[in-house]
């Protein structure tokens, strides 16, 4: 069964016209991107509708950001650069099952969600987030007030410091707690920078075949096989060097043979 499109989505909740969606699309084929931010720039869609429609859509979690609340340090777990380029920020992290919980403009960009995993070493939990929110997310944790002197400035310790105390269940995914505990519990107040629209065990119980169940299984699925990998990698190496120790190949002869696979 074909997903139900955002705009047809809005349009039959009475929320959109079709000459809106229509202004929204040239909007879009003009200057790319995702169709729900340029609803929400032409100001035809209320943001909060916008990720209630999407995750809808996509059958994922929503969640609505508060900059202001949200912890430097678990935003800070995703490089600027890769927040910058999909539009992206993690809201929250587990670290003990090592899991980051990250709010999307657009969900469906795999390519964001495998490199957050790859230079995280963590698993993803994909959420819809609000492209105006996100933003505001990034332009306020990565680079605090610009409109102030116009220049780039990272969170300083004191800044850091007063975040913690805002939020003390959601500190950096190796970090320690104030009181001494354990870094991270496995949830997060809901007072501390968001707010989860739409519960996530609903959600996967709802259907077998959502995106998010199915982006779950591929990133275990994936985790395993790294491991295998290392695994066979390490293995090779200590065969390569024992037939070279009982000179059944010589270095250069096997230098050879894997050069030629």
């Amino acid at each position: 069964m074909a997903r139900e499109r955002l705009g047809d989505i809005l349009i039959h909740a009475g929320l959109l016209d079709s000459e809106g969606l229509q202004r929204a699309l040239e909007e879009k084929k003009k200057w790319g991107g995702p169709l729900g931010q340029h609803l929400v720039q032409l100001k035809l869609v209320e943001e909060d509708t916008l990720i209630r429609a999407l995750s809808k859509q996509y059958k994922l979690p929503a969640v609505a950001l508060e900059p202001r609340k949200m912890n430097v340090e678990v935003a800070h777990l995703i490089p600027q650069t890769i927040c910058d380029k999909y539009q992206l920020i993690c809201f929250r992290a587990d670290n003990e099952l090592k899991f980051l919980d990250v709010a999307l403009a657009d969900p469906t960009d795999l390519d964001a969600i495998d490199e957050v995993r790859v230079v995280t070493k963590c698993n993803v939990r994909v959420y819809i987030g609000g492209p105006m929110a996100i933003q505001r997310a990034i332009t306020h944790l990565f680079y605090r007030d610009l409109s102030l002197g116009g220049e780039v400035a990272a969170p300083t310790e004191d800044t850091s410091a007063a975040q913690k105390s805002e939020s003390p269940n959601s500190v950096g995914l190796y970090g320690a707690a104030a009181d001494g505990e354990s870094a991270l519990p496995a949830e997060t107040k809901s007072d501390s920078g968001f707010h989860i629209t739409m519960d996530l065990s609903e959600v996967v119980l709802e259907s077998g075949s959502n995106l998010g169940e199915r982006l779950a299984h591929l990133q275990d699925k994936l985790v395993v096989l790294e491991e295998k990998a290392d695994r066979d990698r390490g293995m090779i190496n200590l065969l390569i060097g024992l037939l070279v120790k009982k000179g059944v190949f010589s270095a250069e002869e096997i230098k050879r043979l894997t050069g030629a696979l």
